[in-house]
């Protein structure tokens, strides 16, 4: 992750390069695993290609903004939420908070929402998707006009 104090993560420059690096270090543990990167206090930022969040006690925990590239599916998560019936919290989140949260997900253009079901071998919640998860997706296929689940199973 590249602290704020050094570029600031609102800026979508062109150097990926810590994300790669993040990626690859990260594979050659768990080849279909995704890099979830920290802050130097060690507080969760984002993946290399979606943002990440929380769901716990019916609220949705995202990182703060001083620390993350907000993406267009996490704005569209947060205009959900009181469709779904969950507030919105924007915190510092550690890795305790996320093998302690109920789920989480990550937010990313491609498949608009994807649940993550562990962090380093530990599960989230039950280590599946949770209930909240498949609410969350109902919702956005109804908000797009398609079955985006569907649609992901279905590609080649």
């Amino acid at each position: 992750h590249v602290p704020p104090q050094c570029v600031d993560p609102k800026t979508k420059n062109r150097s990926r390069l810590h994300y790669w690096l993040a990626d690859r270090q990260t594979q050659a543990v768990d080849p279909a695993a995704t890099s979830l990167l920290l802050d130097l206090d060690g507080n969760l930022t984002e993946c290399s290609g979606a943002n990440f969040v929380l769901v716990a006690d019916d609220t949705i925990y995202t990182p703060t903004s001083r620390n993350i590239l907000e993406g267009v599916s996490l704005v569209t998560l947060r205009e959900m939420a009181p469709e779904l019936g969950l507030g919105w919290v924007e915190k510092e989140l550690q890795p305790y908070d996320a093998v302690n949260a109920g789920e989480a997900w990550l937010t990313s253009t491609p498949y608009c929402l994807a649940p993550c079901t562990r962090i380093n071998d530990t599960p989230i919640g039950d280590g599946r998707p949770g209930p909240q998860f498949g609410r969350a997706m109902e919702a956005w296929s109804r908000r797009v006009g398609m079955d985006i689940l569907a649609q992901i199973e279905n590609t080649d």
